[in-house]
């Protein structure tokens, strides 16, 4: 299946912004002792819904380098699409508790 592939850097409002225009409410810390949902904006993390995986990370003070991977054109976006013959594939993840 062909996938989308946009990038840039935002700053924390406009990454905040963002994310609720793509209706991605929950935020995933990519921290491992943190790996929680929360509404923070962490360092490092991702939001993800059903047409889309928004990611982030933090390169500079209040400015993140957001890739964001759909599976159909998303436009009207702050970032730029990534040339290239991207396509998607699903795999079956599972968390598992290390306690």
């Amino acid at each position: 299946m062909k996938g989308f592939v946009y990038s840039g850097i935002l700053e924390t409002s406009a990454l905040e912004v963002l994310q609720e225009q793509l209706g991605l409410p929950a935020r995933l810390s990519w921290d491992p002792s943190r790996l929680d949902f929360s509404r923070e904006l962490r360092e490092e993390g991702t939001a993800f819904g059903f047409r889309c995986e928004l990611r982030w990370h933090l390169c500079a003070k209040g400015m993140y380098r957001v890739p964001l991977l759909a599976d159909e054109e998303i436009p009207g976006t702050p970032l730029q699409p990534v040339e290239g013959p991207w396509e998607m594939e699903e795999r079956e993840i599972r968390l598992i508790d290390l306690r």
